[in-house]
């Protein structure tokens, strides 16, 4: 009795020291960090504002992006319904980098491209603005390879918690982490059934199962799992242990990471809060439990559907669910849908975002639990461009003979500097080269429009109506080599105008007005407008053999669009910490660049091309549009550029073969198209009327290019900085009067001022 007196207390003792053991480890899992949260990335929230320039279908697609549902009265958040020119959406509640939004209800009215108002309906009051929340894009998870989304207790609905205490622990609120009489009725079971039937372990042990132990089947482990419940009940309440488990268990795979948690698993299998289940949606999450693999809903769809709908007879026999909802739910499909939590979704614009971080921090935000990366894309942006690109390189290779055809889109907000989408090939989530950011091609005719406003700059010496040769040149470099351009077309038209020149994208006229202006006045209104790259100072870069990215080129373009102020190209607006405080927010320090009265006239000049010049197919194939741009090709036809804007965005296409060999498409047959494309998907918005301050009309010769008075033959009307307007008289011995001149005069001015 003795010795095993102190046998017994041997083993107390040890019990004990393993029990204090146990105890420390339940303290590191479950304390109150006990989880890392994967960084966050979120597009940007849309935020509207009353005569605002937007498309409805832009609304639109933004609520389907964020799988709001389309109903006929919308009662629910994430509920919205339309009318031919209104939208009745029930926001749902989120927050934005420093601010918190509530659920809301909101008629939003528009008129053509314009959101005429908005309207609360709970107060009846006008809004000023009204933010929708922002999409999620990816998680980055960090080493566990797990993935969650915590939802407190106090936000899990109630029918899933009953649900799932019903099927998995009746006696949850009764037991002290082990229920003996449970664990030998399911033995019973198991071997009148001669198989697994019947489990029984309580949530607290399919907890500790889950994150302290193995699957391994041993006594041993058995007991293991008994003292761990048992010290887990002692330390935490009720309440606490259900939101843990809530948050814990085990939901299925997404690639390489785990869904943990019915928050996560709410997002990843159907698209919605936990809180916008349905019955039939919380019997499935409450069935996948019982073997995620085996009961896996997209690998194994009739198994999962079947334990779904076992359930549903579950949840209605105990008067969970009315009969109706019972028959509604069990006649509905599994209802999957995709999901922005699975994973390889928005490769190249994730890899800017990347770059963007490793400039500014040396930390390794995938290590830092719960953070959230505010980015500045628009979903549907992205979604758009991706499909413009994809089906047009289809068709152009069925039509041509093309194969192997690649592309890139970059599409940026001008007046913040934001990006908008980016599109690093025609294969959607391709996590390839990124031909967006890193493709360095020459960009050929996109050179020309700062070549104009090198030009323009020269107050007083250059205009739009300023004459140019157009012949044959042969220019010799250093070494003896000789360069002969020609234009597309191989013809000479003795004299062509700069704003002919642009429109048509002449190639000899543009020469010898950079040549005149000279290579390095050209170079610096390219450093100016964003260009960062070096390169050679040769007369061929006059026609564009120089080489960037469609990202570079879009930061150019960013600039003239912009009334001549640079902003850089930026994806990350803020990061959050978990407890959303803000610990970083881009600041963009503008630069002006180009003045505002050579940037318009430049803008003016572009317009043209799409109206009349290399990219007036824009007219017919987006009626009623007004849009700038230039076209772009590349010498045997191996690269094809457009490079346009509306009112809100700057689009930047390239279609080339990464082998750099030829397509047989100039800017016009290639890029153009899918910019179409894109335009008529995102709904695109017309440029703004009027013309800045300190621009008048200026009257001049179509041939001579001189100032003319405005009653004069053969004259063209062109805008011009105020500044150096002047008249002149009518030169005519220059050419002969043409008939219907009046007519003529008024149609010219008529069209000057319709484009704006």
């Amino acid at each position: 009795m003795h010795f095993f007196a102190k046998l017994t207390f041997v083993g107390i003792v040890v019990l004990g020291a393993y029990a204090i053991y146990l105890d420390s480890k339940i303290d590191r899992k479950f304390s109150s960090d006990h989880w890392q949260i994967p960084a966050k990335v979120y597009a940007q929230s849309l935020t509207l504002t009353p005569r605002q320039r937007i498309a409805r279908n832009q609304v639109i697609n933004e609520l389907e992006q964020l799988n709001y549902r389309r109903v006929s009265n919308p009662t629910s958040p994430g509920e919205y319904s339309i009318s031919k020119t209104k939208i009745d959406i029930n926001r749902r509640a989120f927050s934005y980098i420093d601010a918190t939004y509530p659920q809301q209800r909101v008629m939003m009215k528009f008129k053509g491209n314009y959101l005429q108002s908005m309207t609360d309906l709970a107060t009846r009051k006008s809004l000023a603005q009204f933010n929708i929340e922002p999409k999620l894009l990816k998680r980055i998870s960090n080493s566990s390879k797990e993935d969650r989304i915590f939802v407190p207790r106090e936000q899990i609905p109630e029918l899933l918690v009953a649900t799932l205490l019903h099927i998995e622990d009746r006696n949850f609120y009764q037991h002290q982490g082990i229920a003996p009489l449970s664990i030998l009725r399911a033995l019973v079971a198991n071997i009148k059934a001669g198989r697994t039937v019947q489990g029984g372990s309580t949530l607290t042990q399919q907890l500790v199962k889950n994150v302290f132990l193995t699957r391994e089947r041993s006594l041993l482990r058995k007991a293991n799992e008994a003292l761990y419940s048992l010290l887990i009940e002692l330390k935490y309440s009720k309440d606490e242990l259900l939101e843990i488990y809530l948050n814990e268990v085990f939901l299925g795979q997404n690639g390489p990471l785990s869904v943990n948690g019915f928050g996560l698993a709410s997002e990843f299998y159907f698209a919605r809060p936990i809180d916008e289940l349905t019955p039939e949606q919380i019997a499935l999450l409450v069935a996948i439990i019982k073997g995620p693999s085996y009961y896996s809903p997209t690998r194994y769809p009739e198994r999962a559907l079947e334990r779904r709908d076992f359930i549903l007879r579950q949840m209605v026999n105990n008067n969970f669910i009315s009969d109706n909802d019972y028959k509604r739910a069990a006649k509905a499909p599994l209802g999957l849908k995709s999901s922005v939590a699975k994973h390889g979704q928005f490769h190249g614009f994730m890899s800017l975002v990347k770059r963007e971080l490793a400039t500014r921090f040396t930390q390794d935000f995938s290590s830092t639990s719960g953070i959230s990366i505010y980015t500045t894309l628009d979903s549907s942006a992205q979604r758009f461009a991706q499909q413009s690109l994809s089906e047009r390189v289809k068709t152009l290779e069925k039509s041509s003979k093309t194969n192997k055809l690649e592309g890139a889109i970059v599409v940026t907000n001008y007046r913040s500097g934001q990006i908008k989408a980016v599109v690093e090939g025609k294969n959607a989530n391709y996590a390839g080269f990124n031909r967006a950011l890193n493709a360095q091609r020459p960009i050929g005719s996109l050179i020309k429009p700062f070549i104009v406003a090198s030009a323009l700059e020269n107050i007083g010496q250059y205009n739009l109506a300023t004459q140019l040769e157009d012949k044959a040149i042969s220019l010799t470099n250093n070494e003896g080599e000789v360069w002969k351009p020609l234009n597309y077309d191989k013809k000479f038209r003795g004299h062509a105008n700069i704003l002919d020149s642009l429109t048509h994208s002449y190639n000899i006229p543009m020469v010898n007005l950079g040549m005149d202006l000279g290579l390095d006045t050209v170079s610096h209104t390219l450093e100016r407008a964003g260009w960062d790259k070096e390169y050679k100072l040769r007369p061929s870069m006059l026609l564009g053999a120089i080489e960037t990215s469609p990202w570079q080129v879009t930061q150019l373009y960013q600039t003239l669009a912009n009334n001549g102020e640079q902003k850089k190209l930026h994806a990350v607006l803020a990061i959050t910490t978990q407890e959303e405080e803000t610990f970083y927010a881009y600041e963009n320090l503008p630069v002006q660049a180009i003045t505002p009265q050579v940037s318009f006239l430049t803008r003016y000049a572009m317009n043209k091309v799409t109206t009349k010049g290399t990219a007036k197919s824009l007219r017919w194939k987006n009626k009623g549009l007004s849009l700038a741009g230039k076209t772009g090709t590349t010498d045997d036809l191996r690269d094809s550029w457009y490079a346009g804007f509306d009112n809100n965005e700057a689009t930047v296409v390239w279609l080339g073969r990464d082998d750099n060999k030829p397509i047989g498409l100039t800017g016009s047959t290639g890029a153009l198209t899918v910019y179409s494309d894109f335009v008529k998907k995102r709904g695109g918005v017309s440029l703004p009327l009027g013309n800045p301050a300190s621009i008048a009309t200026g009257y001049f010769n179509a041939v001579t290019g001189a100032v003319s008075n405005k009653s004069c033959a053969n004259i063209i009307a062109v805008p011009v900085m105020e500044a150096t307007l002047t008249t002149g008289g009518c030169d005519n011995q220059a050419v002969e009067k043409p008939k219907n001149d009046k007519k003529a005069r008024k149609s010219v001015f008529d069209d000057f001022f319709g484009l704006f």
